[in-house]
C-alpha cells in the first residue's frame, strides 16, 4: 500500500511524500491525473479492540493501487489535511465519493 505521509500543493498539482513501508519517496501528481478522491473509513487494531479511523484514497491514472492518506500515519493533522485536499479538490473539478 502506497501511504501518503505529507502533501503540500502548487496551481495545478499535488507534491506528495509517500511511503511504500521501506522507503519515503516524493511525487508530484498534475490535477488532470487524479480520477477520484474516496472519503472512508478503515479498521485499525488498538490492543483488544478495533478502532474505525478516517482515510482517504486518491486514484491517479496509470497507478495500479491508489495513494492513501490514513490519519494514524500523516504528519499533518488529518482534518487540515482532507480539508485542503477538498479544496484542491473542488478546484479542479475532481470528483470526491463518500
Amino acid at each position: 500500500m502506497l501511504t501518503i505521509v505529507d502533501v503540500n500543493f502548487d496551481r495545478s498539482e499535488m507534491l506528495l511524500e509517500i511511503s511504500n513501508g521501506k522507503s519515503i519517496v516524493k511525487q508530484q501528481v498534475a490535477s488532470d491525473k487524479i480520477n477520484r478522491i474516496q472519503v472512508g473509513e478503515e479498521a485499525v487494531k488498538s490492543w483488544f479492540s478495533k478502532k474505525m479511523l478516517p482515510k482517504l484514497e486518491i486514484y491517479v491514472k496509470g497507478k495500479e493501487e491508489p495513494f492513501v492518506l490514513q490519519s494514524k500515519k500523516s504528519k499533518l493533522n488529518f482534518s487540515q489535511a482532507q480539508s485542503l485536499i477538498r479544496q484542491f479538490a473542488d478546484k479542479h473539478q475532481i470528483p470526491i465519493e463518500e
